[in-house]
């Protein structure tokens, strides 16, 4: 799958293209409608049985073979408010025509049950999104044995803390386990991945963030948004440079922003708002000239707001709000062609609104 960052921050809509193209995937890699499962149609079968008894699903078809393209293996819920797919993906491309099961998608199918230590009996599975359903429990350790590269539990009823095993998948490149119940701290251990993306929004995460997640040095996403992480933003995070999403808001942080976030030259988007931060905005605006999204809402920080900030014109959304100290002029955005969203409440702005903000034609909020 390729990564870029518009598949970053849509990754809900990246996840159902993949399963629009859910036949004419699998049609493409199947040499014939009766390609063989791997180590025996049973024994896979039996495999992909233990998983929906864990989950909790009870749809699945399994008098038929999951890798043929029959519509029984597909069952989205017609009511869904939100995106939700019921789907997997086979790769039938292996020598002799045999296929492996590489993707699962019970995604928004009100699933009770367990996270599923079976999965380790899918030995060619790759990504598993159970985004939006109601899974409880532990990440079983038994993943540590699998193959997953995307993993994506987004939205469950997930407890206890993420597992230091993790590591020892070796190709893992996203983790996604916003929305869950998860304490303790990001693993020590995760510091010699390779990790692309990773997402522990809204968990109840707590203490400082580590200063080994700088060793990540593959990150392009990073969200730690709404958990109870406290004291300062470590400089290490300033080794992350091919980042582009850093988000820190909703958090517990003072201190002051270090200096080593101007090594981020590929930031393009980041938010730090509702945390309490001292200081002065810092004028590090030369160094994300590639900024595109840029938050800094009742974080603690105080005004002016930079007059650098002129150069970041590639920025479609400026949200600055509840800034302490001294107040400034309105800055001067005349630069910023493609902004659709503008908002600066409580900045102690001062002086008329400048002409410029009727030539913004894309601007959509104000």
């Amino acid at each position: 799958m390729p990564i870029s960052n518009g598949y970053f921050s849509n990754i809900e809509n990246a996840l159902l293209t993949v399963g629009c193209f859910h036949f004419q995937l699998r049609t493409w890699m199947v040499p014939n409608l009766r390609g063989k499962l791997v180590m025996g149609e049973k024994s896979k079968v039996e495999a992909l049985r233990e998983v929906a008894t864990q989950l909790g699903m009870k749809d699945w078809n399994f008098r038929v073979d999951p890798c043929v393209n029959e519509s029984s293996w597909l069952t989205p819920k017609s009511d869904c408010s939100y995106p939700c797919t019921n789907s997997l993906i086979c790769n039938c491309s292996y020598p002799g025509g045999v296929c492996h099961v590489v993707q699962l998608f019970p995604k928004g199918q009100d699933l009770d049950g367990v996270l599923p230590p079976s999965l380790v009996k899918l030995p060619y599975l790759k990504m598993i999104d159970f985004t939006r359903n109601y899974l409880s429990g532990t990440i079983p350790r038994e993943w540590a044995s699998t193959k997953l590269e995307y993993l994506f539990l987004k939205g469950q009823d997930l407890d206890g803390v993420l597992p230091p095993s993790l590591v020892k998948l070796p190709y893992l490149k996203m983790i996604d386990f916003t929305r869950n119940y998860l304490s303790g701290t990001i693993p020590r251990e995760w510091a010699s991945t390779k990790l692309e993306y990773l997402s522990v929004t809204v968990n109840n995460l707590s203490g400082p963030i580590p200063t080994y997640l700088g060793n990540i040095t593959t990150l392009i996403y990073l969200s730690l948004e709404s958990n109870l992480f406290s004291g300062s933003v470590p400089p290490e995070l300033g080794n992350l440079v091919n980042l582009e999403n850093l988000t820190l808001s909703a958090n517990n942080l003072t201190g002051e922003l270090p200096i080593n976030l101007t090594n981020l030259s590929k930031l393009m988007e980041l938010r730090i708002s509702s945390n309490n931060f001292t200081g002065k905005i810092p004028n590090f605006f030369q160094s994300w000239k590639h900024l595109q999204k840029l938050e800094i809402q009742a974080s603690g920080l105080e005004g002016p707001i930079p007059s650098s900030i002129s150069v970041l014109s590639s920025l479609t959304e400026l949200r600055i709000s509840d800034l302490l100290g001294e107040g400034s002029k309105f800055p001067t955005l005349s630069s910023i062609t493609s902004m659709k969203r503008l908002m600066l409440r409580s900045c102690n702005l001062y002086g008329p609104i400048p002409e410029f903000i009727s030539k913004m034609t894309a601007l959509q909020t104000l």
